[in-house]
């Protein structure tokens, strides 16, 4: 019975193996390969060996280093010996006496010299005179100070004889001071100021400026022009 219940359970499973399994399914487990890529463990095994290469170089460099000064430290200096040169019998001093006086020539009398005069006459040149010009300092043109007559003789120049007046040069006067101290007068005729004394033009001086007026001088002749009757002239 036991062989007929467990082929009918056999024919059962296969038939419902197609479908959707049940509770009452028996599972049958599956193995599942392993699939880990082998590629890891070769880049792992790689860097590893590339690790103990690199530390297998490094202490083999350091030990060749220690050996190489370990050389240069041991390695024995050589040093130079001073060469010594064989010593030369000396020669018997009477020798070298003899020697020397063979070489001395004998000194002839030497020839009378006849003594030159080799001293060179001195001339004396007369150093050139340079004549100094006197400086010529201009002199500024004296002022007259001729002494004039009582001041109510003097004509005006409205006065003078027409020729007179005519011969005289135009004048134009802009201002007049007049002080006690007569450094301190002055009088501006033709734009330029001017003080007792001063020439407008060669024969034609200021002779006084005057309280009133001014007093000049034309070849030799003697006028006034008063501050408030002739100011103005042309």
């Amino acid at each position: 019975m036991s062989y007929i219940l467990e082929a009918l359970k056999k024919s059962d499973q296969e038939r419902k193996s197609g479908g959707v399994p049940t509770l009452q399914t028996v599972h049958i487990p599956v193995a599942v390969e392993d699939k880990r890529p082998w590629s890891l463990y070769t880049v792992i095994t790689i860097l590893l060996l590339l690790l103990v290469s690199v530390t297998v170089y490094v202490m083999l460099g350091k030990e060749a280093a220690k050996v190489a000064e370990t050389d240069q430290v041991s390695a024995p200096v050589e040093v130079e010996k001073p060469s010594v040169k064989p010593e030369v019998p000396l020669k018997s001093q009477a020798d070298v006496l003899a020697a020397q006086q063979a070489k001395i020539p004998v000194q002839e009398k030497p020839a009378e010299r006849v003594a030159v005069d080799t001293s060179v006459a001195v001339i004396p040149v007369a150093k050139p005179v340079i004549e100094k010009k006197p400086v010529q300092v201009k002199k500024k043109p004296q002022r007259v100070k001729e002494k004039l007559p009582a001041l109510v003789d003097i004509a005006y120049l409205h006065e003078l004889p027409e020729y007179l007046q005519q011969s005289i040069p135009d004048l134009s006067f802009a201002g007049h001071i007049y002080s006690s101290s007569a450094f301190n007068r002055s009088v501006i005729i033709n734009g330029n100021e001017m003080a007792e004394g001063d020439r407008i033009m060669e024969g034609f001086i200021v002779k006084e400026i005057t309280a009133s007026g001014v007093i000049f001088v034309f070849q030799e002749t003697v006028f006034r022009v008063d501050i408030l009757q002739d100011w103005s002239f042309e």
